[in-house]
């Protein structure tokens, strides 16, 4: 299984304390933690494999941190967490090309996990064919 650099923006601490303990834990992933946004955005040109983000920030200010991102490296994977399903706004980051979308709740961690590990396989695929 491929080893991501996962650069992770979240401000609840325990969800953010969980998600490294299990992500270092069962994968050895390399995992970088930004205290805000701007710092995550400023690390974009380290073209990380994953961006982890909070998502509850406006729709619009989503979109245009994902239009940043897919500017400067389409190719990075980006998860945001939400704290409540707000289907319309899940739809419109998806369509603008979020790979996923986690609603924050009991189960989150082993929703990211499955998540990161389907992002692992990919590219392990996508080396065996080049």
């Amino acid at each position: 299984m491929a080893k991501l650099t996962i650069h992770i923006f979240t401000e609840d601490a325990n969800l953010r304390e969980n998600m490294v303990q299990q992500l270092n834990k069962e994968k050895g992933h390399k995992l970088v933690l930004y205290q805000n946004r701007t710092a995550l955005m400023d690390s974009i040109d380290q073209k990380p494999d994953v961006i982890i983000c909070d998502c509850s920030l406006s729709s619009k200010t989503a979109q245009e941190m994902l239009r940043s991102v897919r500017s400067s490296a389409p190719e990075v994977h980006i998860i945001f967490l939400g704290a409540k399903e707000n289907d319309q706004k899940i739809l419109e980051l998806l369509n603008h090309g979020t790979f996923d979308h986690v609603i924050i709740q009991p189960d989150a961690i082993s929703k990211i996990q499955r998540v990161i590990t389907t992002i692992s396989n990919f590219k392990d695929e996508t080396n065996k064919n080049n």
